[in-house]
């Protein structure tokens, strides 16, 4: 049920790091606003959205708004997340950056916490390869959290410092009043101009070389790599399978396959599949289609949730989801929220989630230490400008 309108504290910031992929943006100012958070709420978004024609719109999605979207009913026991499944605003100002944002900060970090230990992580990933013994998924993305008690005074000055030590094309700093996305996010989730959608997967993750050799032969190696190529085309055919639900016949296509990317901490595998959407194709039914994001699920989608999110224990919450804006004109573009923390002003708490793919193929060993380089970066900037809380 929607409450009565209240101007919130919110504004957004969209770094593309010159990348061609993406644009600088940013809003702040508020005209009017949409929370989801129960089936009712979506069931009028489409409305919403169509009274917000010709205006910017901007949106944080959890990952468990799913679990209101027609296909995933069946899926009873899955982590509630207590915050808004989503949050939709429409902007009063919009330009390339934030005007006289103060950068600097003070973090006071309380200890770490994990929602699984290494041996705990272990346990899990072999459990989820007998499911995929049995046929009941062939490929999962299984995801473990830290978490801090923190008081941070200024969170974007963590974006701008996070930001900084990735130069991320998909960075994003969103805050709506005490929610804060700090993302350093290399993924786009889906992409809309005029009447075609593209999606961007990354499956394959390696570390950046210390010297320009080692850089050479590790991207050497990541392309030679048969089981991050196998999960990279595990992915695009889901996503292509999302796609063509809501596309125009004979118009899903793969446009790269498996193309090496190179970022400042990681090399990364992506693919990018587009479709012709069908006219007058409605923003639900392209969440419905394509959400959440086939690279953070498995496939299939349903089969994996059912089982990898109760090993998970937890709600991954913004983690996994995904940040984006639909422009005047019906075209929008999303990322997918990887390589960030989530914090919550009022409550004091930060979150990271890091996953990787598992298939029949994975060594629990070298999944546990992907994560470790995914959350690195994050991590090094925390520890580098914090201070223990009192």
């Amino acid at each position: 049920m929607q409450v009565p309108f209240m101007r919130p504290n919110a504004c957004v910031e969209f770094r593309a790091n010159s990348s061609t992929k993406h644009k600088n943006i940013a809003a702040w100012g508020v005209k009017d606003s949409f929370l989801i958070h129960t089936k009712t709420d979506l069931q009028a978004l489409d409305t919403w959205l169509n009274a917000k024609k010709g205006s910017y719109v901007f949106c944080a999605l959890s990952f468990e708004l799913y679990q209101l979207l027609p296909f995933f009913e069946g899926l009873t026991d899955a982590p509630t997340f207590n915050e808004p499944l989503a949050i939709f605003w429409e902007a009063e100002n919009v330009g390339e950056s934030l005007p006289n944002v103060n950068t600097s900060f003070n973090l006071a970090l309380g200890q770490e916490k994990e929602n699984h230990s290494k041996e705990s992580y272990h346990t899990c990933i072999s459990q989820l390869q007998k499911h995929i013994a049995l046929g009941d998924f062939y490929i999962t993305n299984f995801c473990n959290a830290y978490r801090w008690q923190a008081q941070i005074d200024n969170p974007y000055g963590l974006y701008n410092a996070l930001n900084k030590r990735t130069l991320a094309p998909f960075s994003v700093y969103f805050k709506w009043n005490e929610h804060h996305i700090i993302s350093a996010s290399p993924e786009r989730f889906v992409e809309k101009k005029e009447d075609v959608l593209s999606s961007s997967p990354i499956k394959g993750t390696i570390k950046r070389g210390h010297t320009e050799s080692e850089d050479k032969a590790l991207k050497s190696e990541i392309l030679a790599n048969t089981k991050e190529l196998a999960e990279n085309v595990m992915i695009v055919d889901l996503v292509r399978n999302d796609l063509a639900h809501i596309a125009e016949r004979n118009s899903v296509s793969v446009d790269e396959l498996n193309t090496l990317y190179s970022y400042k901490t990681v090399h990364q595998l992506v693919s990018t599949v587009h479709a012709n959407v069908k006219k007058e194709t409605l923003f639900s039914e392209i969440l419905s289609a394509m959400y959440p994001m086939g690279s953070m699920t498995g496939a299939p989608k349903l089969e994996s949730l059912k089982i990898t999110t109760g090993l998970e224990g937890k709600p991954r919450g913004y983690y996994s989801g995904s940040v984006g804006y639909i422009a005047p004109n019906g075209d929008f573009d999303f990322n997918v929220v990887i390589r960030s923390f989530y914090y919550n002003q009022a409550k004091e708490y930060l979150h990271l989630g890091v996953g990787s793919a598992i298939t029949s193929k994975s060594i629990p060993e070298l999944e546990w230490e992907e994560c470790q380089l995914k959350a690195a970066a994050l991590k090094e900037v925390l520890h580098e400008y914090s201070k223990p809380s009192a």
